[in-house]
């Protein structure tokens, strides 16, 4: 309960302080079993959601921590000026040639010390690549 209380040009409040009220609980085993059970099923259910959070979290953790790799990694690769075209399927013939889907990656191009002398290395480029769905338009261009 609130007791208001009013001094000229102001307002304030005193609480009441109150016993809080008995509570008395029925211990009927019949009554509670069902509630029991349902708890169960619910403590159960929120065990299995949180260890699959957990298991994203730690995915996501892991992710983060390669960010700093990966982002040196794209920051010492130049543009790719190479790139290749395989065809999905891998069947190399000539019929259906421009019905078919086809994949093209691109090429990593650096440089090996080797003896004092620089030579040419080439990897394909750490990237799925990109479908080629309609050959045909990508010739024309």
């Amino acid at each position: 309960m609130i007791n208001r209380t009013e001094q000229p040009g102001e307002e304030s409040f005193s609480f009441i302080h109150r016993p809080p009220l008995p509570l008395f609980i029925h211990a009927n085993l019949a009554f509670v079993a069902p509630f029991a059970e349902n708890n169960n099923r619910i403590l159960r259910r929120i065990e299995k959601d949180t260890k699959a959070i957990r298991i994203r979290l730690e995915d996501l953790h892991e992710k983060v921590d390669a960010l700093p790799k990966t982002m040196l990694r794209l920051h010492e690769d130049t543009v790719p000026r190479l790139f290749i075209v395989l065809p999905e399927d891998g069947n190399w013939s000539m019929d259906s040639l421009f019905t078919r889907k086809y994949h093209l990656y691109f090429l990593c191009e650096h440089e090996r010390i080797e003896n004092g002398k620089a030579k040419p290395q080439y990897h394909i480029a750490y990237h799925e690549g990109y479908s080629i769905h309609q050959p045909k338009q990508v010739c024309d261009i």
